[in-house]
């Protein structure tokens, strides 16, 4: 199988889109600290990265498995699937064989970052890590069938990757980081509910009990909105407390767009051609948000 089609089969765009809270947690451990070792941070990247690919990769599996992606008549390039099993570009063995060496890929570097550095928080994390990516979809638990998919999706994004990549270069989870990821985890939080709103017809038929499907579109959009407000209103307090720099209020130049993309789910949420741009500009607003505070963090640093 050629590169592009492996890119393609591992969604590696929202790969790299997942990859934000890892070099935020970055910068705050060197604004923080004032230490990075390269190292340390390439190894803790290549972790993350197999973890996220082995994550679509099982995640497509099942979901072609329990039919929910072979019954979604609408998917787009953030929802829906990769499509590569439908369209028998890849077989659905590749897919599971691909899923589990990128899992043990990233198994094998976490344990030797444990080993080489004190304690087992890097192990301790990484359990939880491996248990939401295997069990997200696959059985007997298949947390995401279950009305646990957004909350192991949410601790996934934010502690596990925040509090590895800053423990990794401090070796502490300190108080700081802990209320610092609170509004990067919150992001991973809605990215889980919004793109999950144009699958909600198929999920419901194949009886995937995920938040979109429990509250409904109109209750999704409506807790959207309330958990971006609750975001900046955390960067704010952030702020308020000196827990990161006073640049950091660039942030806020995002409110606007934040304003929109809740004005564009409500108009937009039972059109899926439509309803892209809610989930495109939450993704935006997210990558944004994040990497704002790296730049920020390592201007303020120096």
């Amino acid at each position: 199988m050629n590169l592009k089609l492996w890119l393609r089969a591992t969604r590696f765009h929202i790969v790299l889109s997942g990859s934000s809270p890892f070099f935020v947690a970055t910068a705050f451990a060197y604004y923080n600290n004032h230490t990075f070792n390269f190292l340390l941070f390439f190894l803790t990247w290549l972790t993350m990265t197999a973890f996220l690919i082995s994550t679509n990769l099982l995640n497509d599996y099942y979901d072609h498995l329990s039919k929910a992606d072979d019954l979604n008549p609408s998917s787009t390039h953030l929802s829906g699937g990769s499509r590569v099993i439908q369209q028998g570009l890849v077989s659905e063995k590749t897919m599971l064989h691909g899923s589990i060496v990128s899992l043990l890929f990233a198994s094998i570097i976490g344990l030797y970052l444990n080993f080489i550095l004190d304690g087992i928080t890097l192990l301790l994390l990484g359990v939880i890590g491996f248990f939401i990516i295997y069990f997200y979809a696959a059985p007997p638990i298949k947390l995401n069938y279950r009305g646990f998919g957004e909350i192991a999706q949410t601790i996934g994004y934010g502690p596990v990757i925040i509090f590895g990549a800053y423990y990794v270069q401090t070796k502490v989870i300190s108080r700081e980081i802990i209320l610092f990821s609170i509004p990067v985890t919150l992001f991973g939080l809605i990215i889980g509910m919004i793109v999950s709103i144009p699958d909600y017809e198929a999920d419901k038929k194949v009886k995937k009990r995920n938040l979109v499907v429990i509250l409904g579109k109109e209750k999704t959009v409506i807790f959207y909105g309330l958990i971006l407000a609750l975001i900046f209103i955390c960067d704010a307090l952030l702020l308020y407390f000196a827990i990161i720099p006073l640049w950091s209020s660039i942030v806020f130049v995002l409110v606007p767009f934040a304003v929109l993309s809740i004005v564009n789910a409500f108009k937009n949420m039972n059109s899926t051609t439509l309803f892209l741009r809610t989930s495109n500009l939450t993704l935006l607003i997210a990558a944004l948000h994040n990497y704002l505070f790296v730049i920020i963090l390592i201007l303020s640093s120096i």
